[in-house]
């Protein structure tokens, strides 16, 4: 029978690929141009987490293959929460169209890998987008006239999930998304907790 113990199914996995902590580690996106850098330090206060690149971690036999940068599952004694950030430089509504699908691809992804490595009950999924120019937000959008609606006629959907705390992914109506807004760096001035609700 398969071993059920996390760290000896943790030893399957290419450790240049999926990594494990219980203290501070950085999530770097290393484009290759300067402007395109993102890093985003995240602080453990309890229990561990298992953490990989997106891209390293999408299964050949999964439809989308498109995913988000980042895949981090923090796990405590009681429970686990999924963490998936993308890193884009300019929010603008086509590169949003393509960040749910890179989200959604991760989370599928993260499901099979959270079953392999038989994490603790996957309780909370959470959602990140880092960037530096945010192009959906009237408030930001250097010709707001783009966004606007006809008199009567509410947001549009691509814009208003934008807008709220949270996105509907496959059959889940409601994940919990949080933007990260990076410096000209591209470095965040927040540290992202993984044990915040």
């Amino acid at each position: 029978m398969l071993t059920e113990i996390f760290a000896e199914r943790l030893k399957w996995f290419d450790p240049n690929k999926l990594n494990y902590t219980k203290t501070a580690f950085t999530i770097e996106d290393n484009k290759n141009k300067p402007e395109n850098y993102a890093r985003i330090s995240i602080n453990i206060n309890q229990g561990e987490a298992v953490y990989a690149k997106g891209e390293e971690l999408c299964f050949p036999c999964l439809q989308e293959k498109k995913v988000a940068d980042a895949i981090i599952f923090h796990q405590t004694e009681i429970d686990t929460t999924l963490h998936i950030i993308e890193c884009k430089t300019t929010i603008k509504e086509k590169e949003w169209t393509h960040i749910k699908k890179q989200f959604q691809g991760a989370l599928i992804s993260a499901i099979a890998l959270h079953g392999v490595l038989n994490l603790k009950a996957l309780t909370n999924i959470k959602l990140y987008t880092a960037y530096r120019n945010d192009r959906l937000t009237p408030s930001h959008n250097p010709d707001p006239v783009l966004l606007k609606t006809g008199v009567g006629k509410s947001s549009p959907p691509i814009v208003t999930d934008w807008l709220n705390n949270h996105i509907g992914l496959l059959s889940l109506p409601t994940i919990s998304h949080q933007k990260i807004q990076l410096d000209n760096t591209g470095i965040a001035q927040t540290e992202l907790n993984l044990n915040t609700p």
